[in-house]
């Protein structure tokens, strides 16, 4: 088993990062789709209807936007930190296959607590960014970890976001140096769904392609946020690892369980769910 709480320098962090996504894979990925892929479903839906007289384009998501449409999007943007981190926090309780069920609980636990732990984090980013940009990269990096704090440590916003402050302190250019690395990463990984869109754009352009219905569009485009969602989660783990990174140096949680379970007798290892399991 994986061990969350645990000192690691920068480069430990993105292998932890990419390690727990490889072997989390499929228990996180159901999750992520049965609890962010049904609010990016119905956000392309609505956006399909109200956008019936777009053609040509398959990002015109905005030129009539429906609140609907907005809101459900904005919602599963919210919902991937959420269920990363409830996966996180019940693989780190020792549950282990981590099934859909009990992430989809952690996420309604803690819902109300990280959407204002949101609102704060985009005031502070806001406010910075108003006045000069410094300070906008300032709080977006000290203000980081709040989530994870929400979910893992069970904290209210208030709370989490003093204590981001204090795990930040001393810490903060490798924060922002990691957030960096794992930020190119992304936009890496998003090359390969926009570039391949608009060459296909220029190609239609081009040759005078008949565009696809408005629906079908919509959908499409649906399809395309999920994959932009999924890819995020890369960003949303190395923020997760550096939190327990700053907690065990100095907190020593990890160092502590360990001591504690010297001589104990290692935890039997469940069997593995069948596909109805999962989600139970």
């Amino acid at each position: 088993m994986m061990q969350l709480y645990q000192q690691r320098d920068f480069g430990a962090k993105i292998n932890a990062t990419f390690r727990y996504l490889v072997q989390h894979f499929r228990s996180l990925g159901l999750a992520l789709l049965y609890i962010a892929g049904p609010v990016v479903l119905v956000a392309g839906i609505a956006d399909g209807l109200s956008e019936s007289s777009v053609r040509g384009s398959l990002f015109g998501i905005f030129n009539r936007a429906s609140l609907l449409s907005f809101g459900a999007y904005l919602l599963a943007f919210w919902l991937v930190p959420m269920v990363t981190y409830g996966h996180m926090n019940v693989y780190g309780r020792g549950e282990a296959p981590v099934r859909v069920g009990a992430v989809w609980y952690e996420v309604r636990r803690g819902f109300g607590r990280a959407v204002v732990a949101i609102a704060l984090y985009g005031l502070a980013y806001g406010l910075g960014s108003v006045f000069f940009f410094v300070p906008g990269v300032y709080f977006g990096v000290t203000l980081s970890l709040m989530l994870p704090i929400v979910f893992l440590e069970n904290r209210g916003a208030v709370d989490a976001l003093g204590r981001s402050m204090t795990l930040i302190q001393d810490n903060w250019w490798s924060t922002l140096g990691l957030l960096m690395v794992m930020g190119l990463v992304y936009v890496s990984l998003l090359s390969l769904i926009v570039v391949p869109t608009f060459l296909w754009e220029i190609v239609r352009s081009v040759f005078q392609l008949p565009s696809l219905p408005p629906l079908a569009l919509a959908f499409l485009a649906a399809l395309l946020v999920l994959a932009l969602l999924l890819f995020s989660v890369v960003v949303v783990l190395a923020v997760g690892f550096q939190y327990l990174n700053l907690v065990e140096k100095r907190e020593h949680i990890g160092l502590i369980s360990r001591i504690d379970t010297i001589g104990t007798a290692a935890p039997e290892t469940a069997p593995s769910p069948t596909d109805d399991e999962w989600y139970a």
